[in-house]
């Protein structure tokens, strides 16, 4: 998924952002990253078919004794894998989002350095937020910069940030529900990455987010109540298949 954030216009806004995994939650804008549950299961080596005749193994061997290995070619792979991508059918969609549900829990969320945080988040308060916040990096290649002609923002890490249990369960429960409708059956947990905090004319440019931990194939961004006017969030779908000598991107 590729991210677009805006700049907010007027006072600062705040998101928890999450890592969601398959059963594993991190991302005021809460960021959460969302990954599946799975379990391990064990490794099995299969040894080569022999052929009961003559004992050789089952595949064409050279006069110098090297197995010949059948490798397809880039356009046959290239073919393979679309075949694949267009036998899927599903009623999901890849990004969903919602307003927090009346019995959302009150929210108890506390910061290192700030103390319990009030919402909605005044501007006095995001003055003593900002101070406790780091400024915002993001990943370019293997590296992690700052660049603030790319990213405007600042931000709290996970281990400053506390939210009661029962806040904990809830945005849990707000994962499993945005994958019923991204149309996924597995369980998930959502687990707490960062607080972001965008003050007007604050941005992220165009990007796509990375896995953070073994098993995240999504985030989750919960807007917390602040007072603030204007700011948007673009998302878009892409898939690049990235073969030796080609970049094919995804077909509308």
């Amino acid at each position: 998924m590729v991210n677009d954030t805006k700049e907010a216009i007027s006072e600062a806004t705040h998101d928890l952002s999450l890592d969601v995994k398959s059963q594993t939650s991190e991302t005021e804008q809460l960021d959460a990253n969302i990954s599946q549950k799975s379990e391990s299961e064990g490794s099995k080596i299969e040894e080569p078919h022999q052929d009961e005749d003559d004992g050789g193994v089952s595949e064409e061997e050279l006069d110098d004794g090297e197995v010949k290995d059948e490798v397809m070619d880039d356009d046959d792979t290239k073919t393979l894998l679309w075949s694949i991508l267009d036998s899927v059918v599903t009623e999901g969609t890849f990004a969903t989002g919602n307003q927090l549900p009346d019995a959302f829990p009150p929210s108890l969320l506390r910061v290192d350095g700030v103390g319990r945080i009030a919402f909605p988040l005044c501007p006095e308060q995001a003055v003593t937020l900002k101070a406790a916040c780091s400024i915002s990096p993001f990943g370019r290649g293997h590296d992690t910069v700052i660049d603030t002609n790319v990213r405007r923002s600042v931000e709290a890490p996970a281990d400053k940030v506390h939210l009661s249990p029962a806040w904990t369960a809830a945005v849990n429960q707000l994962a499993i529900d945005a994958c019923e409708k991204l149309d996924l059956s597995f369980a998930v947990d959502a687990h707490l990455y960062k607080q972001l905090l965008y003050e007007a004319g604050d941005f992220f440019l165009e990007h796509q987010d990375t896995e953070k931990e073994p098993g995240m194939f999504g985030t989750l961004l919960v807007q917390l109540p602040a007072e603030h006017t204007g700011g948007h969030l673009d998302t878009r779908c892409i898939i690049v298949l990235s073969l030796p000598t080609c970049t094919t991107p995804w077909r509308p």
